[in-house]
């Protein structure tokens, strides 16, 4: 079977592509790759305050976690660190998703979904620092923040698994 000819815009198309410089290319996919970490930026530049609290709290979760592994004479397991990176991004995630629902059902101002979002989380995060550094040191931290804020289980109940 014969091949046909291209036309004359395939062509210059497969030149112009063809005679791309690797250097072109890769300058190409760079630009791509900024514009894309440009928009994820602007949409959680509003709430850098609660991304930086909720790294912190990630990192003194996982700090105290290995401690209390420690003081249990556990084994320290590298799956449980890549937990953390892996919970950091989740909550990445509902930021950004949140932030699309704010901007597609055009929610009002008065009311920051992510801003709620991240609250509730952080608290989490501070219900499990509070565990782990019970385990090593005695002391109930997340009890003293309960007696101050009566409804704070019912608040956390959202993010309970059904086996819990």
């Amino acid at each position: 079977m014969k091949e046909q000819p291209l036309s004359p815009a395939g062509q210059s198309a497969l030149n112009s592509r063809s005679n791309m410089e690797p250097s072109a290319f890769w300058a190409t996919c760079k630009a791509v790759a900024w514009a894309g970490f440009g928009a994820v930026a602007s949409f959680l530049a509003p709430h850098w305050m609660f991304i930086l609290t909720m790294l912190c709290c990630l990192l003194l979760d996982m700090y105290t976690g290995i401690q209390a592994a420690k003081a249990r004479e556990e084994r320290i397991r590298g799956d449980k660190k890549l937990r953390t990176f892996h919970k950091g991004f989740t909550y990445i995630c509902w930021c950004l998703l949140l932030q699309l629902v704010e901007q597609v059902f055009q929610v009002p101002d008065a009311v920051d979904l992510s801003s709620y979002m991240f609250l509730i989380l952080t608290l989490k995060e501070l219900k499990s620092i509070s565990r782990n550094a019970k385990q090593y040191t005695g002391i109930d931290v997340y009890a003293k923040i309960e007696k101050l804020l009566p409804d704070l289980e019912k608040v956390l109940s959202v993010f309970k698994k059904k086996s819990d």
